[in-house]
């Protein structure tokens, strides 16, 4: 066995990787970890379960009306697909409740967030409670919302924030949640929530010491609050710690910590706030990002933030510990640099400490921490450290093996997922099964997902 995973959600984003043994799981239904299962073992259906019994009944079938994939999203360590007709199914973890059903009696994984094993699930279930989503959200968090057509939300998980009852409430099935109502986008991250109206304002809710809130204090929010001087908005991300925005005019706005240049605006210092006893340099309204006047798209990871430009390059900036930034290097920026060798991109997706954009013919590269083989190419790169522990890493994108005709991209804590040829396809950790496959710790080459007809 090759680690345990820190006890806290935060360590799956950004925190150096630990090598612990994980001990077996409590119950006669732990299926023990398989060999290798990037390469094609011969065995038949592993998305099943390994022919165990599915918990959720089978997911349609070739004559399903409506049930073309049309919207894919992925939070820290479990994944939602929206179908065109409004059908929300998920996969991975459910210690939180992230999958939705009113289950939490799927399978046993090894522990994840304490010493009891993890409710998870390979194949993908229905979450109960929506049948007419329009729209879903999750990002690096425990927490899926999804809104209809009509503009009313309803959330699965873990609640952002404690609201008055103690703990943050568990949502065990989507349910109704108006402190969304007027939200068009949503971004997420663990105990925080931001969304842009339609009028192209934005407010956010939940934990805020490092000004992640952007409403000029670092006072926690049960309920939204207006990010400060923020117009014309197109789309809004947050990496738990900072949060950026992209105006219609191809700026970015970032606010939050500054660590290590996530606000991108070449300043040093803007704030004090305080995190465990000590002062961080942050930012609690938004700053303008330096030199990006033309983008069209947005990702935000735990600790970095890129865009695609006009010309479908991608830039980025803020922590290059784990080459998160592309550039060729391992030093952190706080201002946009280039990363060579991706162009023609139409997508881009920031997970925990990695990044991956859809290029020409829906091909995808990825960048950054490889520890989980969330970058896809089934390959060694360079050995990069960070607090002390080492892993491997690439600071230049490289190709993820065998995926085409890619439409979109959702990364998690430390895995990625596509939608591809009608299907989802998904690699890297797999440690509660985020990347679809029972029974193996990591998923080294891109593979499908089962039970998504």
């Amino acid at each position: 066995m090759r680690r345990s995973v820190h006890t806290r959600l935060l360590a799956l984003l950004f925190a150096a990787p630990l090598s612990l043994a994980l001990g077996a799981c409590g119950d006669d239904d732990v299926v023990a970890p398989m060999a290798d299962l990037g390469a094609d073992t011969g065995t038949p259906d592993l998305g099943a379960d390994l022919g165990r019994p599915d918990a959720g009944a089978d997911m349609g079938s070739a004559a399903c009306t409506g049930c073309e994939l049309v919207e894919l999203t992925a939070g820290l360590v479990h994944n939602c697909v929206r179908r065109e007709n409004g059908e929300v199914l998920c996969w991975g973890d459910n210690f939180f409740n992230e999958l939705g059903d009113s289950s939490d009696r799927h399978r046993s994984c090894p522990p994840l967030f304490n010493a009891l094993p993890t409710d998870c699930q390979a194949r993908p279930v229905v979450v109960a409670g929506l049948d007419d989503a329009a729209y879903i959200s999750a990002h690096l968090g425990p927490t899926t919302c999804g809104r209809n057509a009509a503009g009313a939300w309803k959330c699965w998980g873990r609640e952002f924030i404690n609201t008055g009852t103690g703990q943050p409430n568990q949502f065990r099935l989507a349910t109704d949640f108006p402190r969304l109502d007027g939200v068009v986008q949503l971004g997420t991250a663990f105990s925080l929530a931001c969304g842009v109206s339609a009028s192209g304002t934005v407010s956010c809710f939940g934990e805020n010491q490092l000004g992640q809130l952007g409403d000029g204090t670092t006072t926690e929010r049960r309920f939204p609050v207006a990010v400060t001087g923020l117009t014309g908005v197109e789309e809004v991300h947050s990496g738990g710690s900072h949060t950026c925005a992209r105006i219609d005019d191809g700026t970015v706005r970032c606010w939050g910590t500054n660590e290590s240049g996530q606000l991108g605006d070449a300043v040093t210092p803007h704030s004090a706030c305080r995190r465990d006893a000590t002062d961080v340099d942050c930012a609690t309204t938004p700053v303008t990002v330096a030199t990006i006047d033309d983008a069209s798209a947005l990702a935000v990871g735990g600790q970095a933030s890129c865009v695609i430009r006009a010309d479908a390059t991608v830039w980025c900036w803020g922590a290059n510990y784990y080459g998160q930034l592309g550039n060729g290097t391992l030093l952190d920026s706080n201002t946009p640099v280039h990363v060579p060798g991706v162009t023609g991109a139409t997508a881009i997706a920031g997970g925990g400490s990695h990044f991956c954009a859809i290029v020409a013919a829906g091909a995808v590269r990825c960048w950054g921490l490889n520890f989980d083989s969330q970058l896809g190419d089934d390959a060694t790169h360079a050995t990069c450290t960070f607090g002390g522990d080492t892993a491997d890493c690439s600071n230049a994108p490289v190709a993820v093996a065998g995926v085409t005709g890619a439409t979109a991209i959702a990364l998690g804590g430390r895995h990625a997922c596509v939608l591809a040829g009608g299907g989802v396809t998904c690699w890297g950790d797999n440690i509660v099964y985020q990347s679809g496959v029972a029974g193996t710790e990591r998923v080294r080459v891109p593979t499908a997902v089962v039970g998504i007809p």
